[in-house]
């Protein structure tokens, strides 16, 4: 039996005070205004946003459960920040749940086609204007459509948690200008991965994709290593 009464209170919520802390606290952190290791203090922040305690608790609770903030009972919450160990892992995943879109080599409908065309075309504009933010937004919305294929929304909550995780490491200012230095490459890179999943050569699509994803995780490595020395 259906309840309108419920159904109508559920319709009139709206985001919390806490979630909206958090989207705004997100923003910054992603774009690189609040630096990874930047203590997130309670009474600053309930001071500087003109919220409660609880609010700012709260706000905190939902970046830390993102991986964005770290919580200590002695040190508090800090930005997180990331290791070359996390680096690895983040991409480790990343090959096993990416290159399991081999599966439906061959099988691509109309619909994912266009979707899949439109995501690179969105990166091949946001390379042609070297418009550096979106086009780390474009490249991870590319790979965030080769995992919608497998149609799992768990699948599909992993990648949106790995790509938060990815923007903190592009916020990072030196990653971006040499990971991102020259975006040509990774346009080509992405037009033959996708060529090669459409011809439904599921053997070349993973070969050329963890290609992809092995360079690109040296060249992240390789920067963190540069910024723990």
């Amino acid at each position: 039996m259906s309840h309108p009464v419920l159904a109508e209170q559920l319709d009139l919520q709206r985001e919390s005070s806490g979630e909206q802390l958090a989207r705004a606290l997100r923003e910054r952190i992603l774009r690189g205004a609040i630096s990874p290791g930047t203590p997130l203090r309670e009474p600053q922040i309930v001071t500087s946003a003109g919220v409660s305690r609880s609010t700012a608790r709260e706000a905190l609770r939902l970046l830390a459960f993102e991986g964005l903030v770290e919580q200590s009972l002695h040190r508090g919450a800090t930005v997180r920040r990331l290791s070359t160990a996390d680096i690895a892992d983040i991409y480790r995943v990343r090959r096993h749940v990416e290159t399991a879109a081999a599966q439906v080599a061959g099988a691509i409908t109309a619909d994912q086609r266009r979707e899949l065309t439109g995501a690179l075309e969105e990166l091949e504009r946001a390379a042609a204007a070297r418009e550096w933010v979106p086009l780390v937004e474009a490249d991870l919305a590319f790979h965030r459509t080769l995992v919608a294929l497998l149609g799992s929304e768990r699948l599909d909550r992993l990648q949106r948690g790995l790509e938060l995780e990815l923007r903190l490491a592009f916020s990072i200012t030196a990653f971006v200008e040499r990971e991102f230095d020259d975006p040509d490459p990774i346009v080509a890179d992405h037009r033959l991965i996708l060529e090669h999943l459409l011809a439904g050569d599921a053997a070349r699509f993973r070969a050329r994709l963890l290609d992809h994803l092995d360079r690109h995780e040296q060249a992240a490595i390789r920067v963190f290593e540069g910024l723990d020395g």
